[in-house]
C-alpha cells in the first residue's frame, strides 16, 4: 500500500465512522458500504 493509499483510506474511514455517527446506522448498513472485495473479517474488524 502506498503512502496516497493509507491517505486515501484514513480519510474514507474517518468520514464513514463520522457518517454512521450522525446517522446512528446499524452493524449491517455499514458492511453494505465496503466493496465486495473487501475481506470480510476486515470489514467486520471495523464496524465493530
Amino acid at each position: 500500500m502506498t503512502e496516497k493509499q493509507a491517505h486515501t483510506l484514513i480519510i474514507g474511514l474517518v468520514k464513514l465512522f463520522e457518517s454512521v455517527e450522525l446517522l446512528q446506522w446499524n452493524e449491517q448498513a455499514i458492511q453494505q458500504l465496503f466493496p465486495s472485495t473487501i475481506d470480510q473479517q476486515l470489514a467486520q474488524s471495523l464496524t465493530d
